[in-house]
């Protein structure tokens, strides 16, 4: 029997990344979790975002090979600046890990996208309009393995 899901109407609260560089390991656990040593004095970088902006995708294919995920976050940034344009900049070509933190549920988690074998990567677009300005953002990257949760 398949039990009711108790995590309905998920919404992503906060996300993250860090570089490859400041990661030692990232472990599968046994649970189908993972678990991220980072190197002494690093740890996760909070990205901004507009708040329900976020939006985690997972699509699955099966492949001669077996399955493919295609793993995407997209958000949205909201304004313009040189210095948004330089904190953004930072992040091009650089192979990253991000963690998504869930909410709206009774037990919030986070899951991750990225390995040390098999980075995401940022790209971005700049959007200017009479009402607003912003940048939608997203991280991308395509596995054999669905995105796990951080334990």
């Amino acid at each position: 029997m398949i039990q009711k899901n108790e995590k309905l109407f998920l919404a992503i609260s906060k996300i993250y990344f860090s570089e490859l560089s400041d990661i030692e390991s990232i472990t599968e656990n046994p649970d189908g979790t993972s678990s991220i040593t980072f190197a002494s004095g690093k740890d996760w970088s909070e990205l901004y975002f507009s708040k329900g902006s976020g939006v985690f995708s997972q699509k699955h294919k099966s492949v001669d090979e077996g399955d493919l995920f295609t793993q995407s976050v997209e958000l949205s940034y909201p304004g313009d600046g040189i210095e948004t344009q330089q904190q953004l900049k930072s992040l091009f070509q650089k192979p990253l890990v991000i963690k998504m933190q869930f909410s709206n549920c009774s037990n919030p988690f986070s899951k991750i996208i990225g390995t040390l074998d098999n980075p995401c990567f940022f790209s971005e677009d700049f959007k200017n309009q009479d009402y607003s300005s912003k940048r939608d953002i997203s991280f991308m990257r395509q596995s054999t393995y669905p995105a796990p949760f951080l334990s």
